[in-house]
């Protein structure tokens, strides 16, 4: 049979990993509340993740000819690090989400399009968004979500041992300050060194279904 403390043990870490489970379920949703509220000061947060940068490559082919000039195109998702540049993704009749693979290197900011061909006017259009990878966006939800549930029981506590006289008390204030800048900081130097690989998967599209791009 288990040792009393080894059940101690074992129930205080189900109950941190409830807790923290709660926490970040938490921390989600303030950032849905907080900052895409009208009237939130962290609206500016919002902005910096749901980024959205349209774009449009009219073509002379068919629709069905440009599904499957994409699909030649378009390696499936699972490339190794070694393997050259190009553009990784998946294609179907309906749409496509590619982001651009880099030998040796991986960026998780980098751009994401995801987009669709359809018929205007008679012309074949592929059209869609680059867009933050989504596992980056949750991770940075998560981020800026959990310094909020921090912040709202680290700061008044903060202010409360420095006016007993705690100057250890300044860390509870510092440390979100500092969190928060980190995180706008890392979101701005990934998308820095994958602000090119917009352009670069446009004309990787357009070359393969031979089009023109052009703003959305």
């Amino acid at each position: 049979m288990l040792e009393s403390e080894n059940i101690d043990a074992i129930v205080a870490i189900t109950v941190a990993v409830v807790f923290l489970g709660l926490v970040a379920f938490v921390a989600v949703w303030l950032f849905g509340k907080l900052f895409r509220s009208e009237y939130s000061p962290f609206k500016f947060v919002s902005r910096l993740l749901d980024v959205e940068t349209p774009i449009r490559i009219t073509t002379p082919l068919s629709p069905d000819a440009a599904v499957r000039r994409l699909k030649d195109r378009i390696t499936r998702i699972g490339v190794p690090v070694l393997m050259s540049n190009r553009l990784v993704g998946r294609v179907t009749d309906s749409g496509l989400r590619v982001r651009l693979h880099h030998q040796f290197m991986s960026n998780t900011f980098g751009p994401i399009f995801a987009g669709a061909i359809a018929t205007e006017n008679g012309q074949t259009v592929l059209q869609g968004v680059y867009r933050l990878h989504k596992y980056a966006l949750y991770f940075m939800k998560f981020w800026f979500g959990f310094i909020i549930v921090w912040s709202t029981m680290g700061i008044p506590a903060g202010i409360i041992q420095l006016i007993a006289g705690k100057p250890e008390g300044a860390l509870f204030v510092v440390v979100p300050f500092v969190m928060f800048g980190f995180g706008i900081l890392f979101v701005r130097f990934g998308r820095y060194f994958g602000d090119k690989d917009n352009r670069l998967i446009a004309e990787e599209l357009a070359d393969a279904i031979e089009g023109t791009v052009s703003a959305a």
